[in-house]
């Protein structure tokens, strides 16, 4: 029986997050593990025409990133979800997911959330 992934939430416990930039692409680097991740996040953004094109979705489900994928991002507390357009479900592998963490300076994390989706038609939604 073939499993129905593009239904599915994807939930991890994150120990690890770095935000970066390199040669002008921000990026978020979201895992499980810092080494050898199980898990994992990378949302990226590089500026070359479309604004939501630029921007991309790898996890350890897709093996390559996939971009104009996000629907929405939400940054509560302790947690982080995406959500996935369904036109892009398959590809991703999941139509959402959710990164819990203990508590972190969020400062960067939104810092980098707001530089990735900035002019973009994913909706934001940051709350303390």
């Amino acid at each position: 029986m073939k499993e129905n992934i593009t239904n599915s939430e994807i939930k991890f416990l994150a120990t690890t997050i770095n935000c970066y930039t390199e040669n002008g692409v921000f990026i978020i680097g979201i895992s499980d593990d810092p080494i050898s991740p199980n898990h994992y996040l990378i949302l990226s953004r590089y500026d070359e025409g479309d604004v939501d094109e630029s921007i991309g979705i790898q996890t350890h489900l897709t093996g390559m990133e996939v971009a104009k994928a996000i629907k929405r991002i939400v940054l509560k507390t302790n947690t982080l979800t995406i959500e996935i357009n369904k036109h892009n479900t398959e590809q991703v592998r999941a139509k959402k997911m959710i990164i819990e963490f203990s508590e972190i300076d969020k400062t960067l994390l939104i810092t980098y959330i707001n530089n990735v989706f900035l002019h973009s038609s994913v909706k934001v939604i940051i709350s303390e």
